[in-house]
């Protein structure tokens, strides 16, 4: 990052962290419609679109060699398949945009030692809730849907880690409101210090 911009005045990055089918993604654009001075990085990834999915709005699809070759801020495999996010989310961060990033909690460490200015939300959804959810959205078959829950439950051991713990259990009004509040907060708060 730039040493000529005072701390405070960069933006503040928000990994956004959680199950697969805890409500990330929802809670984030939600609350992109809501808070200004935000910024949500398009990810790229190796996978095939799923149903309804667009290139260039879900995700930026990419094949294997060309993944290989991108400039990227942070890159992780995942049920087989390459993701990754681009570097312009460094620019405006140092433009004083806040960037929320859905991201795998096994990247949060690296990532606040590369960009101090960095909190985690935690999206915690019930084992329950999150069985629902996954075959709600039906997007994947038995044993995706096991392996999914497994992860889940190997992930809650990241959630001490969290700056902001996020209970998505209820209605999605309550959580964009717990989640805008908690943001808000932080702006107000490095507002005031003098």
């Amino acid at each position: 990052m730039s040493h000529d911009i005072p701390d405070r005045h960069l933006g503040t990055l928000y990994l956004i962290v959680g199950a697969s089918g805890s409500g990330k993604d929802t809670i984030i654009n939600h609350s992109a419609k809501i808070l200004g001075r935000m910024f949500v990085p398009l990810k790229c990834t190796t996978r095939k679109p799923r149903a309804g999915e667009r290139q260039g709005f879900d995700y930026n699809f990419v094949t294997g060699p060309r993944f290989k070759k991108m400039k990227l801020f942070t890159k992780y495999g995942v049920y087989g398949a390459e993701y990754g996010v681009g570097t312009k989310l460094l620019e405006r961060l140092r433009q004083g945009f806040d960037v929320f990033l859905n991201i795998s909690n096994r990247l949060t460490e690296d990532i606040k030692k590369r960009y101090p200015k960095t909190l985690v939300v935690y999206v915690y959804v019930s084992q329950e809730n999150l069985r629902e959810r996954i075959m709600v959205r039906n997007r994947e078959d038995e044993k995706e849907i096991a392996q999914r829950l497994e992860r889940a439950r190997e992930n809650l051991q990241f959630i001490s880690n969290a700056d902001f713990i996020l209970n998505n259990n209820g209605s999605i009004i309550d959580s964009v409101t717990a989640f805008a509040s908690y943001i808000m907060h932080n702006r107000i708060n490095e507002e005031l210090i003098i």
